[in-house]
């Protein structure tokens, strides 16, 4: 048996379905509530790039579907949460 979760509508929370290339912003992650690395959009590459460095000389994984992205990070214990920057807002 698995819990239903009902979508949420509040200005803290975005669903991850929401979220498109067209985002101006970042998303940053986070583990134990400290943000260890973010997400950007590429457009060059057609895909979402995670970095763990600022530096930004290579991207630690990418995909082009962004809640696969999120998982894959999530499972691989490099990050535990997510948060969404927008600069238009």
């Amino acid at each position: 048996m698995r819990d239903i979760r009902l979508p949420e509508i509040s200005d803290k929370v975005i669903d991850v379905f929401n979220i498109n290339e067209n985002i101006s912003g970042i998303i940053l992650a986070y583990k134990y509530n400290k943000p260890v690395g973010f997400i950007v959009y590429k457009a060059e590459y057609n895909a979402w790039e995670y970095f763990d460095d600022i530096t930004i000389d290579c991207s630690y994984k990418d995909n082009e579907n962004l809640p696969k992205l999120l998982k894959a990070i999530m499972s691989s214990k490099h990050a535990d949460s997510f948060k969404l920057v927008d600069f238009e807002q």
